[in-house]
């Protein structure tokens, strides 16, 4: 949900509505409920299977020549004084100002914190990890000597963890949206992964928004014939074929 646009539970009702495509989809409630028994140990597990699925990308072609990690801030806008967490900032807006680190080569999300302190690299395949580099994105604060300066000049890299496997990468969040922060990165790596080993051309580049409405948005039809189910897609959709050959390219990885 979150990969194709999403932006809060309420949104799984897309899901919920189509139970031919994606069977029983769980109420707001229960989702909710799922979501504030995430605990570290649950964290820990989300980053090793990400790890685990970027071990896999990675072998099928999509490892990087050259790594460098690009650090960069967001701010994310909260209409709600009682949002735990949620401060004002130097914009005269209110909300949270997360930090993030992308792998530059491919926009993989390997990292994300809610506060000035060195990013673990919790869901990085440690296996197969290369010297890298990190480079800092201008935005709010990053004058000489600011915290983000500071933090992101700290950003560890090298060929092994510099933690055990539990250690936190989303700073000082709330849990609730510690546990947000890890599904928010892990559908960046959806996509990511999607145009690394499925895609070519322009939507293996594409923004996101843009794959959404060329190819997650694309309306088609499922049909049932000899005890086989066959999503049929409208033949005038200009990307139709490109979304019928990154079926086939994904279906290669599972044979």
């Amino acid at each position: 949900m979150l990969a194709a646009g999403g932006r809060s539970v309420a949104d799984m009702a897309a899901l919920r509505d189509q139970p031919e495509l994606f069977g029983d989809v769980a109420s707001a409630p229960t989702i909710w409920r799922a979501v504030h028994e995430v605990d570290k140990s649950v964290l820990t597990a989300l980053r090793v299977a990400r790890a685990t699925v970027r071990e896999v990308a990675w072998a099928a072609g999509g490892a990087p020549e050259e790594v460098v990690l690009d650090v960069d801030a967001s701010l994310v806008e909260i209409h709600s004084e009682n949002k735990e967490g949620a401060t004002s900032h130097d914009k005269r807006g209110f909300g949270f100002h997360p930090m993030f680190c992308f792998l530059d080569a491919t926009g993989e999300a390997l990292a994300g914190t809610s506060a000035p302190a060195t990013p673990l690299l919790t869901s990085w395949p440690w296996s197969t990890t290369p010297s890298a580099s990190c480079r800092l994105r201008g935005g709010p604060g990053t004058d000489p000597g600011s915290p983000l300066t500071r933090w992101s000049t700290r950003c560890w890299c090298g060929p092994t963890p510099p933690a055990q496997p539990g250690a936190s990468s989303t700073g000082s969040w709330p849990a609730t949206a510690a546990a947000w922060m890890e599904l928010v990165l892990t559908a960046a790596d959806l996509l990511a992964w999607c145009q690394l080993i499925c895609l070519d051309g322009d939507l293996a580049r594409a923004e996101p928004r843009t794959l959404r409405y060329r190819l997650l948005h694309t309306a088609g039809r499922l049909v049932r014939r000899s005890r086989q189910v066959i999503l049929r897609l409208p033949e005038h959709w200009p990307w139709s074929n490109d979304l019928a050959i990154a079926y086939q390219r994904l279906a290669l990885l599972n044979t």
